[in-house]
């Protein structure tokens, strides 16, 4: 039963730090400053049901979703607001735009 417990969660570690905090090709993320000159294309966010000890591999999964939502409304930067992670669930928000 311990071997059990302890193998759970070795696994859910693993899966919790995958890593895929990379963005996509062709996506920068800013800050407000460098979007002066850009256009508005819309707010982009993403959610996980995963937090606490899983937060950081529940962040990368939020922003994955938020990227995917930037690149659907053709924007190239995002500019990302506050981080949330609270009992229940992670969550990002942000601004996406189409900058040259």
């Amino acid at each position: 039963m311990y071997k059990s417990i302890v193998l759970m969660g070795l696994l859910l570690t693993a899966c919790s730090t995958a890593p895929t905090n990379e963005k996509p090709a062709g996506m920068r993320v800013a800050t407000s400053k460098d979007v002066t000159d850009c256009e508005l294309k819309g707010d982009v966010h993403g959610v996980s049901m995963l937090y606490g000890v899983f937060a950081e591999g529940a962040m990368s999964k939020a922003r994955q979703q938020a990227f995917k939502q930037a690149q659907d409304i053709e924007a190239n930067t995002v500019v990302w607001e506050p981080f949330h992670t609270e009992v229940g669930a992670t969550s990002v928000h942000g601004n996406a735009y189409s900058c040259k």
